[in-house]
């Protein structure tokens, strides 16, 4: 399986405060983080991506929206849309997936997110 969340994105997540809510995301968010004990596939990648994106709307007000960018004959990249209550929208490059694609928005957007306070 390709890596699409990185150690880092996994951590950087923990420090910011992101705390998973179901089952499955809790044995990918530790999975993500080095306990290798435990099996995972993209189905469960996509739902920690999934409630990342949802805890970055509803605690941080940051809206990601990933769009495909058509490039002519059936071919097409995925691209993404950041906005958020700073003013610091961006877009991302072109990738070849549309988890590709989150996975870069979602690195970016924890980046703009506040530390936590204890």
């Amino acid at each position: 399986m390709k890596e699409l969340i990185k150690l880092e994105t996994a951590l950087l997540a923990k420090e910011k405060g992101f705390k998973t809510k179901t089952v499955t995301t809790k044995f990918t968010n530790d999975y993500l983080l080095g306990g290798k004990n435990v099996m995972i596939n993209e189905t469960c990648i996509s739902l920690w991506m999934c409630e990342l994106q949802k805890w970055l709307r509803e605690v941080h007000n940051i809206n990601v929206f990933v769009v495909a960018c058509y490039i002519g004959e059936d071919k097409h990249r995925y691209s993404y849309y950041i906005t958020n209550p700073l003013d610091t929208d961006s877009d991302g490059s072109e990738a070849l997936t549309y988890e590709e694609a989150l996975a870069d928005a979602l690195d970016e957007c924890l980046q703009i997110v506040p530390e936590t306070v204890a």
